[in-house]
This record gives C-alpha cells, structure tokens and sequence, in this order.
C-alpha cells in the first residue's frame, strides 16, 4: 500500500500543462525545490520553498512541500520519521486549502492533483507508522482523485504515473498482504501488465514525474518481477543524478550486485564507509560482505562484513529490515558454502521473519532445497 498510495504523486502537481498560468519564477522554485530534495539537500530545499511561500502564501502547495521535506530528512537517512505529527499537520493543511478551492469549481486539475497528493501521502505515512485503518480511510479519499486520471494520460502525460502505479499495486498488494484482501473491494480491478507499460510510458513522457517513474521501474522490475538487468539503466541514472541520495543509491547499489557489476558495488560501498551514519555504514558492510561473498568467493571474511552489519543495527530498523534480511542471506550462503546447516538453517529462519519481495523470497526457496539436499548427501 506504502507504494501504491505514494507520496510522490506531489510531483505530478508541477508539470507546466497544470501549472500554465503560473509566473515562471514559480516553476522555478518548485524545480529547485524538489531537485534539492531529491539530493537529499533538505535546508537548501526549505529556503526555495520560503520563497515560494513568500509569493504564493495561500497556495496548498506550500505545505505539501513542506511534509516533503520532513519526509525526506530521515527517509534518505533511512531513519523513522520522529516528526509524523507536524508532517501529518502540512498535509492537511493541503488538503483542506485544496478541497475549499474545489468547492467553487470541481474540475480545476492543479486542485485535484493537489488533494490526491495530500491523501494519498498521508495514507502512506500512517501505513508506515503501523496505523493501517487510517491509511486505508485516506486511501479512499485519494481514490476519489486518482479515478479522475485513468481517461487523461494522453492529454496530460504525468497521468500515466499515477495510473500505471494503479494498476499495478491494485494487483500486486493484495497477494502480498492477504489480511487486506478485504478491504480492497473499495478499489476496482487492476491489471499488472498494464500497469508496467505505463510505468515505462511515464519514463519516457512525463516531466517531473520523471524520476518517480524510474524510480518504481527499478523497484518493481529489481524486486517484484525479478529482472534486475532491465532495471539496471533506471537505477544508474538515478544514482548520477542524485548521488547524495542514500535510497538511490542503495537501490544502484543491490541492482549492481544482482547483475555483477562489481565496480558499481564497491563505488557505492565506499562511498557509504565514509559516513558518520550508522545506518549507512550497515549498508556498506552489507555490500563489502556481498563483493566479497560473491566476487572473491571469500566465505570467511565475507561473514565477518556481514556480522558487523549486523551489529550496526541492533534495533533492527524498520527501514533497514528489507537489507537485514539480504545480510541474512548472505550469511546463509556462506554457511552452506562451508558446511554449517544448521547455522545456515538458523539464518534462513531470521530472513523470513523480515520483509520480503519475490526476489528474496525466490532465494529463500533455492537455499531451502539446497539445504535440504546437503543433508541428505
């Protein structure tokens, strides 16, 4: 659900068909708004947007880039939002401006994009914090907006954004998370592979929704549909465009590691070894441990990058969950590498209890049976 109601429909408010009628000057502000936030350059972001507020003070998108800018601060940290509540705040700040303009004339596109913007990031931002019934009520008021794009991607491109990612996590969510199945009747059918077409249409068509699009190619093609070569080139051209965004280049980093390009890997693990954040360096002993696992067929010292990951992140982070169960993987590997099954079969176990994708989930079936096969021979 985090997916499918994303945050990130706010950059779809932006593109110049919606946004005609505004002063350049305007446009300019948002653009280097959302560049800086993107590159994880949070204060630089906040002074754009000080001065937008200072030309457009009543103007709803003022706040949703504020809640953007919250969001970010930790997320390209990968830490927990500590600042929910004020975020939560901005967004119905947007909301409540945006459905007040609508009441004089329901039709006005730049005031339905920014309401669906609203609700729908609100309702990823409880479903992250464990609120699940109110992310599902504010998914429901982000429908009402979404619906209105499906018959528009061909006037309006950056429709085909939020209709792509429609379609697909309509389908995907609910064979993912089968306590929700229930509760999707609300929604209409989706259709996966359309969903994906339109996903790569977005990449190519829309402006500003640009980077979304290539954003969720890389995640879905990487770890739902199990083709990290397609996904490759979207990731290295996020990676290069925003190099001081973390989850980019995290996302490059494990796409470098399922197709071997090594040099890719140890660029970013590097770069990772010289942050202060203990977060960031988790991912890199994480990628050390994979270079070196895979790469240089080093078991041994492959487990000790893998342990100190480990021990980065005692409190097993939320956020960190996904990359703690690859750490366990890889462990698991090298532990049947060199013999040990039951330790290995103990590792196994730990990855299932973490949050898990077609990819990882593959994995966990091929080191199963192998597991298994050991022990019978």
């Amino acid at each position: 659900m985090s997916k499918f109601l994303s945050h990130f429909l706010i950059f779809l408010l932006f593109s110049p068909p919606l946004f005609g009628q505004k002063l350049d000057e305007e446009r300019k502000l948002v653009q280097g708004a959302l560049q800086s936030v993107y590159n994880a350059e949070i204060n630089h972001a906040l002074g754009f947007i000080q001065k937008l507020e200072k030309r457009i003070p009543e103007h709803p998108s003022v706040p949703l880039l504020k809640a953007l800018c919250l969001k970010w601060k930790y997320e390209s940290k990968f830490r927990k939002n500590s600042e929910l509540d004020k975020t939560i705040k901005y967004l119905e700040q947007c909301t409540d401006a945006s459905e007040k303009q609508l009441e004089k004339n329901p039709i006005e596109p730049e005031m339905n994009f920014l309401a669906l913007s609203g609700f729908g990031f609100m309702a990823e931002q409880y479903y992250r914090s464990g609120s699940k019934y109110k992310a599902i009520g504010k998914a429901k008021s982000a429908y009402q907006y979404i619906k209105k794009g499906f018959s528009k991607c061909e006037a309006y491109p950056e429709f085909y954004y939020t209709t792509a990612l429609y379609n697909y996590y309509r389908v995907v969510f609910p064979e993912r998370h089968i306590l929700y199945r229930p509760f999707m009747w609300f929604f209409p059918e989706g259709d996966r592979e359309k969903g994906l077409a339109q996903l790569h249409t977005a990449s190519q068509k829309s402006l500003l929704s640009r980077t979304e699009a290539y954003y969720y190619m890389v995640h879905i093609l990487m770890r739902y549909e199990c083709q990290a070569e397609k996904s490759f080139p979207y990731a290295r051209f996020l990676y290069e465009r925003y190099p001081d965004n973390s989850m980019f280049a995290t996302s490059f980093a494990e796409n470098a590691v399922m197709t071997g390009n090594w040099k890719s890997a140890r660029e970013v693990s590097m770069k990772f070894a010289l942050s202060n954040d203990p977060e960031i360096k988790m991912l890199a002993e994480w990628l050390n441990g994979e270079i070196t696992e895979r790469k240089e067929n080093n078991y041994e010292k492959a487990l000790l990058h893998y342990s100190h990951a480990e021990r980065l992140n005692p409190d097993r982070h939320k956020m960190l969950n996904y990359y703690l169960s690859l750490v366990n993987l890889g462990k698991a590997r090298c532990l049947l590498a060199t013999g040990r099954l039951e330790s290995a079969r103990k590792c196994l176990e730990q990855v299932k209890k973490g949050k898990k994708y077609f990819r990882t989930e593959n994995e966990i079936k091929k080191l199963e049976e192998a597991l298994q096969q050991l022990r019978r021979g």
